[in-house]
């Protein structure tokens, strides 16, 4: 858990990503990277195709072990079959991969500088609101007039 002060921070700094439109921004680049006339194995990046071909192999491998039998109770062996690709960490991999080759270089390249300079806008503006003024000078005293004695 993030101390009071650093969320308070990290809230208000969000704000400010949200209110630029940031969010908006990327949500429409996503959905945009979707919408095309391609068929769908065109436009999958390698590691989507990598990824179904390893869940393909994985499930084809699995079937091959079973012994089909009709009385086979077919829910308990899809949950069987459910638990052991997810416990073989591949889909978890293939999805860390997806994201790297699609999301990462729009992020790096589109919306990253976006939001740095967000950033420093923001963290300018509590930059002036911290700095106090400096306080008034009296008016009253030259100070390259002598002092005058009253002796």
């Amino acid at each position: 858990m993030l101390p009071r002060k650093l969320e308070t921070r990290v809230r208000s700094l969000l704000g400010v990503v949200v209110s630029v439109g940031q969010t908006s921004a990327y949500k429409k680049a996503r959905a945009d990277g979707r919408k095309t006339s391609r068929p769908t194995m065109q436009r999958s990046p390698p590691a989507y195709q990598n990824l179904r071909q390893k869940v393909d192999n994985f499930v084809s491998t699995h079937l091959d072990k079973q012994e089909w039998n009709p009385t086979m109770n077919k829910n308990q062996l899809r949950n069987g079959l459910r638990q052991s690709v997810v416990q073989s960490g591949m889909l978890e991999a293939g999805v860390d991969r997806i994201i790297c080759q699609v999301v990462d270089p729009k992020l790096n390249h589109i919306f990253r500088p976006q939001i740095e300079r967000a950033i420093h806008e923001f963290l300018a503006a509590k930059k002036k609101e911290a700095v106090p003024a400096p306080p008034p000078e009296p008016e009253s005293q030259d100070p390259a007039a002598p002092a005058q004695d009253a002796s």
